[in-house]
């Protein structure tokens, strides 16, 4: 069962050893039990993958980790998970050894969000997972101090039409393939990690100029739907200061999707464009 944080409990993620993220919630790795046939009747454990999902103006630690995984940098590391109860007392640290980062993904943006934050949601292989004594700095209180990204704020740049009609956008998830040795246990990754793709959606002002851009795509300007580079700000309150920034590098035009069209015209017109994405950074506002 998945740990969340309540009004009573507080839940972190001290990495390699450095101050604690705060986290929304954590699924702590599901450990299954596997016999073998010989004589001894020796067990041996296969550890799932731990999940994990932090507020993104909080993860500043978590995105370097994620860049470094883009980079094919990543190294395997340690984290113990805390939590800690309504009066900051710790309950329970949870050690996690070797953990090899195999996904992550951003909650999908869009006008029509309202109040929704922005998390970062985080998969992780371990090789081993342990329980130690409740001692130690309780962690630190949810929330964090930074102002929540809101998935309803966002402006697009870069793009080759007038971004104003931008309703909603989903940007690329990470994913990587962990490699077992004969104890089944991780020890590396089997290939580069891949991103996902980015996808938007077009309505509005946006609808005439993409669709006369796509036409210029179609009619065999290939120049103009390969190595691009986007930018997508999330913003605060008043819609003009960036809290943070992601670059989208490498961008090329991979699917356009329009829905089904209504006689009645009762549904409003879309259009949904996808990209293939090399690179993505994220960086928090200072």
């Amino acid at each position: 069962m998945a740990i969340r944080t309540t009004a009573g409990t507080a839940l972190a993620l001290a990495l390699n050893g450095a101050g604690a993220v705060p986290l929304r919630s954590a699924q702590p790795p599901a450990r299954r039990v596997e016999r073998t046939l010989g004589a001894r009747n020796d067990a041996r454990f296969a550890v799932g993958e731990l999940t994990l999902e932090a507020d993104l103006a909080d993860a500043a630690a978590l995105l370097g980790w994620m860049h470094a995984a883009q980079d094919g940098a990543a190294r395997s590391a340690d984290a113990d998970l805390l939590v800690a109860d309504g009066n900051r007392k710790l309950q329970r640290r949870l050690a996690l050894r070797g953990l090899l980062l195999t996904g992550a993904a951003i909650t999908p943006l869009s006008a029509s969000a309202g109040r929704s934050a922005v998390a970062l949601t985080l998969r992780c292989q371990p090789e081993t997972v342990s329980d130690l004594p409740d001692s130690g700095p309780a962690p630190a209180a949810p929330g964090g101090r930074r102002k929540l990204l809101l998935a309803s704020n966002f402006r697009v740049g870069g793009l080759p039409f007038d971004a104003g009609g931008v309703q909603a956008l989903t940007l690329p998830a990470l994913n990587a393939e962990v490699q077992r040795a004969g104890a089944r246990r991780p020890s590396a990754y089997t290939g580069a990690p891949t991103l996902g793709p980015l996808g938007l959606t077009l309505t509005g002002r946006s609808l005439a100029p993409a669709r006369a851009w796509l036409a210029k795509v179609l009619a065999g300007d290939g120049t103009a739907a390969r190595g691009q580079d986007f930018s997508v700000e999330l913003l605060d309150s008043t819609l003009r200061k960036p809290l943070a920034t992601v670059q989208l590098g490498g961008c090329a035009l991979a699917t356009v999707d329009e829905p089904a069209l209504d006689a009645a015209g009762t549904a409003p017109a879309t259009l949904n464009l996808g990209w293939t994405v090399a690179r993505m950074t994220i960086a928090l506002a200072s």
